[in-house]
């Protein structure tokens, strides 16, 4: 904490005692919550700093964590946006930019899971491209090279990987396709943070890579987003994207602007854009959180695995999640699908979970091709959907976050197994 901004000790106790008094006073009235707070009073004082020295609209902090970032994804670039939401919209919009050598043109398609989050959708037709829905594998619940192959066709020009719940995609495959036929491949890792292939780290594999802080995700700036990639160009475009199209933080600012000597550079805009930015208060958060990652990462696949073999050796009538071959799975939840049955099969475990204290939701936003959505955008579904539709109908999520016991895993996995006697 700056020097000249040091709040006394006994101001600083007495506000770590109400943090404390507050976290558990509203905790979830569930036993077992989808989500707890990952952050501690740490986090709460460097935000203090920010907002006792005015300094709140992004800044150094910002750009710290965005350093600390790239650095712990191997990457070249990491800018920090608003959202996960934010981050996937800034990605295409910089690959249907004209300023970039072969952007996306209108009505050029883009394949992306149907399994998956409304934000991984909405953002390629918000810049005109038309989503293209391929199914998953019911394993890993990741794209299906196979269903990705089957849906290419000529004007198709991206793939929208989905990293779904920390699982990592088969990025072999996705890359020879992408080789194969010229692709762009933006990777969602909005729920992957930590998640590696073959030893690295998702977000690194080709053109760029996307992020999300939110409150329920594996670290969190209570709302926030960011975009990596080692393009240093689409990397200076997102930096002006972000805010406006300015040129304020650019990193060759002095360089664009001298191409316009007769503009005032402090208002100088070169391309058209949005207002993405992030708050000091979230560069706070973020680089406290980042250093805490791969602590939580390895607490969420010790818990995975206690219910993954708990749930083996029960033989329960469920799939699970099985971690991509190659891969190293971050268990943003904690997947479940039943075998067979139908939508009320499901409501009938979910409620025998919710009676024994387990919060429950839905696999994402499920198969995101017949929700009512759907008809505010065009898109296509040229392949079978099969999985997606057996995982929008029975399949749920259960938290495995960092804060669990071994103790508490082994009662959840009970619960789980009790609940699932009753569909």
């Amino acid at each position: 904490m700056n020097e000249e901004l040091m709040i006394p000790k006994e101001i600083l106790d007495q506000l770590e005692r109400i943090f404390e008094e507050q976290k558990r006073k509203n905790a979830s009235s569930y036993e077992f919550p989808l989500v707890k707070p990952t952050f501690d009073f740490e986090e709460i004082k460097e935000a203090l700093e920010s907002l006792l020295s005015t300094k709140v609209t992004m800044g150094e902090k910002v750009r710290n964590f965005e350093a600390s970032f790239a650095e712990y994804i191997g990457v070249r670039n990491a800018i920090m946006v608003n959202s996960g939401s934010s981050a996937n919209l800034l990605a295409m919009a910089i690959l249907s930019n004209s300023s970039i050598e072969n952007p996306l043109m209108p009505n050029d398609k883009v394949i992306v899971p149907a399994l998956t989050w409304s934000t991984s959708v909405y953002p390629i037709a918000d810049v005109g491209a038309l989503p293209v829905f391929a199914d998953s594998k019911l394993a890993t619940l990741n794209l299906d090279p196979d269903s990705v192959r089957a849906a290419i066709t000529p004007d198709v020009r991206a793939i929208m990987a989905v990293h779904l719940i920390g699982n990592p995609c088969d990025m072999n495959e996705l890359n020879e396709i992408c080789d194969e036929h010229g692709l762009y491949l933006i990777e969602d890792c909005c729920e992957a943070h930590g998640a590696e292939f073959n030893g690295k780290k998702v977000g690194s594999f080709r053109d760029l890579g996307t992020y999300s802080f939110f409150f329920s995700h594996h670290i969190s700036t209570i709302e926030g987003g960011m975009v990596v990639t080692d393009n240093d160009e689409y990397a200076e475009l997102a930096r002006a994207l972000r805010a406006h199209g300015w040129t304020r933080d650019l990193v060759n600012r002095k360089k664009v602007e001298s191409k316009y000597a007769n503009r005032d550079p402090r208002f100088l805009f070169i391309n058209r854009g949005y207002n993405l930015r992030p708050t000091e208060i979230q560069g706070a958060f973020g680089i406290h959180q980042i250093k805490k990652l791969d602590d939580f990462v390895r607490l969420r696949r010790r818990h995975a695995s206690i219910l993954l073999d708990a749930l083996a050796d029960a033989k329960t009538d469920i799939y699970v999640q099985h971690e991509q071959e190659g891969g190293k799975h971050s268990w943003f939840g904690f997947p479940m699908v039943l075998k067979e049955g139908d939508w009320d099969s499901r409501s009938k475990v979910i409620a025998g979970m919710e009676k024994r204290g387990v919060e429950t939701r839905v696999v994402m936003g499920g198969n995101m091709e017949v929700q009512p959505a759907r008809q505010t955008y065009p898109a296509m579904a040229p392949v079978p959907l099969n999985v997606a539709n057996h995982v929008d109908r029975l399949g749920m999520l259960i938290g495995v976050h960092a804060e669990m016991t071994d103790e508490e895993c082994k009662d959840l996995s009970e619960r789980i197994i009790s609940a699932l006697g009753e569909k």
